[in-house]
């Protein structure tokens, strides 16, 4: 049996007040919501999400991590908060790039 909280209903709001819009901005991790909070949320969510991910690419990757650390040499940080800083920023312009791309569609 499906768990009716789960799913939106048919009147465009869902049992505990949640509008269809809303439930669909989380579910897609779009910044679509009618809440400003909650497209923050979304936004900081995905930001996240992409940093991660190039640090695990970039973890595995020894040419980029030897690159990277030797770069860092010129840098007041460390090695590591080096490499965060710039998994943040690829992070933010693949965020950037992937809204523009939609709003062309």
């Amino acid at each position: 049996m499906k768990n009716p909280q789960a799913f939106p209903s048919n009147d465009g709001m869902m049992k505990d007040g949640m509008t269809l819009e809303t439930y669909a901005a989380i579910k897609l991790k779009q910044p679509i919501s009618e809440y400003d909070w909650i497209n923050e949320a979304i936004i900081k969510a995905n930001i996240d999400h992409f940093a991660g991910q190039i640090m695990i690419a970039t973890m595995s990757n020894d040419r980029l991590l030897r690159e990277l650390r030797n770069d860092s040499k010129d840098s007041k940080l460390g090695v590591e908060r080096f490499i965060a800083e710039h998994c943040y920023i690829y992070a933010e312009v693949m965020l950037e790039e992937k809204e523009e791309r939609l709003w062309l569609m």
